[in-house]
Formats: C-alpha cells, structure tokens, sequence
C-alpha cells in the first residue's frame, strides 16, 4: 500500500466514523489527513521526478560509454613514451622550497610563477657566443667549427 493509498484509507475511516467538523477532535483530526494527503502527494510526484531522473542518468551513461568505444583504438596510438621525450627542468623556489617541473617551453619564457607561494621565478638562458640568438647547445651558425 502507497503513502497515498494510506491516507486515502484513514481518510475514509474518518469519514465513516461522521467526525464532525465543527468539534474541536474532529478540527484536528480533518486537518492531520489533509497534511497527510498533501504530503503523500508531494512525496509521489519527488519518487516519480526521482524515476524519471534515474532513468535519464542511466541513458546519459549509456550514451557516454557507448560513444567513448569508438574513441578508445585512438588512445592506444599513443602512450606516456611519446612524451619521455621532453626534457623537464628542475628549479627550486627560493622563496618557498617547492621543486617544481616544467618544459623548455616554459623556459623559453624567461620565467614562472611558483603554484605554492605566487613568486616570480626568472631565468637566464645562454645564448650563442656570436649573438645570433640560438641556445649554445642548438648553434648551428658556421663559425661554431671554426678553430682559428
């Protein structure tokens, strides 16, 4: 038996007992089973919002695991050995302590803020002997053979 039924049951004996609303029991007692009746009622329509919901939850997790199938043969064309490759730099923050890890992107910037503290953490990069702006490792300008 529903909430709903049961009230409507309790209703009903109230009614065949001719409680008269004009007492001050009977005031109370038709008024408990109107809160009862409405609260029943609120209740069923939440369970029926809360089906439904469940019911779209479930399609929405079907959908998303039924399209993440067609995605997973792309996610093994790669792995974590195409990213080996790069090299991270390692600095620790003077302010803080904190070692942090970045790329040569970063690097390149001149600079990065440390995630715990907020400083500014500001680097140099050695260029070429000969000013032409490439890193001294990466020169490849013609004079870097030349012994004269």
């Amino acid at each position: 038996m529903t909430l709903t039924e049961k009230t409507a049951y309790l209703r009903g004996l109230a009614d065949g007992l001719n409680l008269s609303k004009e007492t001050a029991e009977g005031k109370v007692l038709h008024a408990v089973i109107d809160c009862l009746e409405s609260t029943a009622l609120s209740l069923a329509d939440v369970e029926d919002t809360v089906a439904l919901l469940g019911r779209e939850l479930d399609d929405l997790y079907d959908d998303l695991y039924d399209d993440n199938d067609e995605y997973d043969d792309e996610e093994d064309s790669y792995d974590d050995e195409d990213f080996e490759d790069e090299d991270l730099f390692e600095v620790t923050c003077g302010k803080c302590n904190e070692k942090l890890y970045f790329g040569f992107p970063e690097l390149e910037k001149g600079s990065i803020v440390c995630p715990a503290c907020g400083e500014n953490l500001e680097f140099d990069i050695p260029s070429c002997e000969c000013n032409c702006e490439d890193d001294a490792d990466d020169c490849e300008c013609v004079h870097q053979g030349d012994e004269e």
